[in-house]
């Protein structure tokens, strides 16, 4: 593939920023012309552009060479070899290029034309609900003549392919009919093809069938890249006598880090040092503490080794046991005294927090291991109007962290005390904390019923997206249900869009399909509009009509 051009186009200087996006004002031949003979196409656009750009994002189905040439505005395509008879050609324009200010077109373009006297007329639309579709592909796989069960998007680029622009719609015209496989794919590659562990994936629901009276509209919900590769351990480094800083390639899985988890040999291999505690560094996801019993002896090297066995492995965020061959790390000791002094790190919430859920826990980070005194703790929790006493439990999700959980909802506008002590050695210091609980009338509720004639017995996810700007992972709060019936409660106010999906195999989470062996996306819908939840007020019996099967 050749690139040419007559000259070099540069802005024009002054006046008012230029943000109007680009567009095609004619091309060459005509859109769904027939008989088409030439040895090339064109484009000209409205602006002059920015020409690798254009280039980077022309797609061409069914799949030929082509050398591109600038003039001005214009693109010609040449075509390197023959094209086939009888075939009809889409050449796309996707939604990632920009003009030389900048600006990205609104949509995508497409042009149809027949080598034959008949354009294919076959159609599938669709739509890709992401917060950002821009920018994702589409792969249509037409599947005729070829063993659906082998088909991998890694190995076999796709028979059509389309990006998506802001507003989430795709569309594949001047389709044969068929059968269609089709998935949405963040090519982070720019490669053409899906890359396992990189790109984004979404499969449809099914294989869809188009002919001239048949046109699916396909929903897509796409996924982060499947992460199936557990951790590595990138370095240990000693930071006093007995402490050593470890650092893994991804987030951490913190209930399955423990002192266990690890052993610490000399460079021969012979001596072993105790290992005391282990713990994720405060404010991390991917840096684990670890602190021995005794101090290392700073001469000899030693190696630090994650174990992998599966009763005491550490996992990432996924659920992937560390990687065996890249689970040591080498380190020199250095001599720096730590005094292992036990401090209070954090704690969630902070002391005098208010506004505080009345379904919060509480925890209390340290700089250092607590399992070998929690069986000694003597925690005072109360209401501190009435010196009433809360009922809870404790827990400790990871060494260094008590956690508290109250065994029923607290009240609400109320102010409680949290004291523990047997904490630190030689002292009778007592640890303590105050909070103050939010006023929960300032809350709304939403309940319902879900309505499907579909015959469908299983399991639902119901999801409520906030129309917040400052909610920016655009986090919902989620329902699952075994029955018709669901209910939210504490939303604060706002506006929420309402998203229902299909809990096939019952894990409570949203399955996105796999590309190979292929397994289809869940089912899902997102009902049109806001609702919008006022303070001390449920909104009930709202209705759910949602086909499940």
């Amino acid at each position: 593939m050749a690139i040419t051009a007559c000259a070099i186009q540069k802005p024009p200087s002054g006046g008012p920023p230029d943000t109007v996006p680009p567009v095609i004002v004619s091309t060459e031949p005509n859109n769904k012309s027939t008989n088409f003979n030439a040895d090339e196409v064109a484009f000209e656009f409205s602006k002059y552009m920015n020409k690798s750009k254009v280039i980077e994002n022309i797609f061409i189905s069914p799949d030929i060479d082509v050398n591109f040439n600038w003039s001005g505005k214009k693109l010609y395509l040449e075509f390197l070899e023959e094209l086939k008879p009888q075939t009809t050609y889409s050449i796309s324009l996707g939604t990632d290029y920009t003009d030389l200010r900048g600006n990205k077109p609104d949509m995508s373009y497409s042009i149809i034309f027949s080598t034959g006297n008949k354009i294919d007329s076959c159609k599938i639309t669709g739509k890709l609900y992401s917060k950002k579709p821009e920018g994702t592909f589409v792969f249509a796989y037409y599947l005729l003549g070829i063993n659906s069960d082998t088909l991998n998007p890694a190995h076999t680029k796709p028979t059509y392919r389309t990006q998506i622009g802001s507003n989430g719609l795709f569309s594949f015209g001047a389709l044969k009919p068929g059968k269609y496989r089709i998935f949405a794919v963040r090519d982070m590659m720019k490669d053409g093809q899906y890359d396992h562990g990189t790109d984004g994936f979404a499969s449809a629901l099914n294989d869809v069938f188009v002919n001239d009276t048949l046109s699916p509209d396909i929903k897509l919900k796409i996924s982060k890249p499947i992460d199936d590769i557990g951790p590595m351990l990138y370095s240990a480094e000693a930071l006093t006598k007995s402490t050593v800083l470890t650092e893994f390639s991804e987030s951490l899985d913190s209930s399955t880090i423990r002192a266990a988890s690890f052993i610490i040999l000399d460079s021969t291999g012979t001596k072993e040092t105790k290992i005391k505690s282990a713990f994720l560094l405060n404010g991390t996801r991917n840096k684990v503490l670890i602190i021995t019993e005794n101090a290392l002896d700073a001469k000899p090297k030693w190696q630090l080794q994650a174990l992998t066995n599966d009763s005491k492995a550490i996992r990432d965020s996924s659920g992937n046991i560390i990687q065996d061959t890249v689970s040591s790390a080498y380190f020199y000791a250095v001599n720096d005294i730590d005094t292992n002094d036990l401090k209070l790190v954090q704690s969630f919430p902070a002391d005098s927090s208010e506004n505080i859920a009345t379904t919060a826990y509480i925890d209390f980070i340290f700089n250092n291991s607590i399992i070998h005194r929690k069986d000694s703790l003597i925690i005072n929790f109360i209401q501190t109007k009435n010196k009433s006493k809360v009922p809870y439990s404790f827990i400790t999700p990871q060494e260094n962290i008590i956690r508290i959980v109250p065994e029923q909802n607290l009240e609400s506008i109320s102010e409680y005390a949290i004291g523990i002590r047997n904490l630190f050695v030689n002292t009778d210091t007592t640890l303590q904390l105050t909070f103050k609980t939010a006023d929960e009338r300032n809350y709304g509720g939403l309940s319902g019923i879900i309505i499907d004639s579909s015959g469908y017995n299983g399991h639902y996810i119901i999801s409520l997206y906030p129309k917040d700007k400052n909610n920016i992972n655009n986090t919902p709060f989620i329902c699952y249900t075994k029955s018709k019936k669901w209910k939210f409660e504490r939303l604060p106010e706002g506006d929420y869009t309402i998203e229902i999906a299909s809990d096939i195999n019952k894990n409570e989470k949203y399955d996105f399909g796999k590309p190979y062996p292929w397994q289809p996306a869940e089912k899902f819908l997102k009902i049109p509009g806001f609702i919008h939840i006022k303070p001390r007020w449920t909104v009930s019996d709202f209705k759910i009509k949602y086909q499940g099967k």
